[in-house]
């Protein structure tokens, strides 16, 4: 499974960590949107959005799998007005063409595109 990972300080959320990646065995993309200082009253973190949670999903999003598509990526990322490192989707298109297995990258700031 690939993970690509940046922190984003959203105005509304507060500090955002989000990782999105391609599932080889699964055969899709995956997204998790967690707000970093705000944790549930187990300890966890809070997800903004998570592709396994149905109820985070922005209205009109469906998805029948556990994964959902690149597009569906970008559909969450911009209903939250999060902006993502440059080459992103690309990075991911072509972690699915690959059929990536092992890769763990994080963006930096400089990354960012605004």
């Amino acid at each position: 499974m690939s993970r690509r990972h940046f922190a984003y300080p959203h105005p509304q959320y507060g500090s955002l960590h989000i990782v999105s990646g391609w599932d080889r065995p699964l055969q899709g993309f995956f997204l998790t949107v967690t707000r970093e200082k705000v944790l549930s009253l187990e300890g966890e973190p809070t997800f903004l959005f998570s592709n396994l949670d149905s109820d985070t999903f922005p209205p009109g999003m469906h998805s029948e799998e556990a994964m959902i598509s690149l597009e569906q990526v970008r559909q969450v990322l911009t209903h939250h007005s999060i902006p993502t490192p440059v080459n992103y989707f690309l990075d991911l298109l072509e972690d699915a063409r690959l059929n990536v297995g092992s890769l763990d990258h994080h963006y930096t700031l400089r990354e960012r595109v605004r």
